[in-house]
């Protein structure tokens, strides 16, 4: 069994964690998914959780935005031994800021297995504010099947279940938790999205960060027992 903990998010319910906008999940021992917002507030967290940073192998980045990339450097100062996983379209700036530290640094330009059971889905792309912007998700293979760990799904969580689906279509999907990126989105929609995920058979659901409060509700209206939240400090054990 293989746990999966949220180390940073806007969703709390222990006031001792640093709260901000953004996401960081530590899945396994070793693997950091994202950063949040702050270095402080990543340190802050971890600390309270006993995560050393000396001890993870491999930090990836869904994508190039402030709130996902904002803790990395405190995990590149304390760890120079790290692998970076990131997506071939993330900007010049953030690439020469990451350059100094001198770590290892993976660009994935597609669907591709990046450790033991850990797969990205590569660079993904939709419309931000008029540019184009690269999302990769994290696909964990464990014994109950499938776990989907996305940052912001900007390229539509419908399509990045899909994509996983494409990949291991005889692979119970036990999981999809993370942002889902549903604001303002309207009920009809929503509705249409949650049928989405039944059509796929995801077991259990736990969208947080920039999913939506009004999404979260449908969610847990269709999903019933099966929908989970995710505040900082949550484990799932997948």
């Amino acid at each position: 069994m293989m746990k999966l903990q949220v180390v940073f998010n806007n969703e709390v319910d222990d006031s001792k964690f640093a709260v901000g906008w953004g996401l960081s999940c530590l899945v396994g021992e070793d693997f950091l998914f994202d950063t949040g917002e702050s270095p402080d507030y990543l340190e802050h967290n971890m600390e309270i959780l006993g995560i050393d940073p000396a001890q993870l192998k491999t930090v990836m980045i869904s994508h190039d935005h402030w709130d996902h990339t904002g803790g990395l450097w405190y995990i590149l100062e304390q760890n120079p031994n790290i692998e970076l996983v990131i997506c071939t379209g993330f900007s010049e700036e953030f690439k020469k800021q990451v350059k100094p530290y001198g770590i290892k640094i993976r660009e994935v330009e597609n669907f591709s297995q990046i450790g033991d059971n850990f797969w990205s889905t590569g660079p993904m792309v939709s419309n931000y504010s008029g540019d184009l912007l690269q999302e990769q998700s994290l696909v964990v293979k464990t014994d109950r099947g499938i776990a989907l760990i996305t940052g912001c799904s900007h390229p539509g969580i419908d399509n990045i279940l899909e994509k996983v689906v494409e990949q291991f279509p005889s692979d119970p999907f036990y999981l999809a938790v993370g942002g889902f990126h549903l604001v303002n989105h309207q009920r009809s929609e929503l509705l249409m999205i949650c049928s989405k995920f039944k059509e796929l058979k995801v077991q259990k659901v736990a969208p947080t960060h920039c999913t939506g409060q009004d999404a979260q509700n449908v969610f847990e209206e269709i999903y019933q027992e099966n929908y989970l939240t995710a505040e900082t400090g949550k484990i799932f054990e997948i």
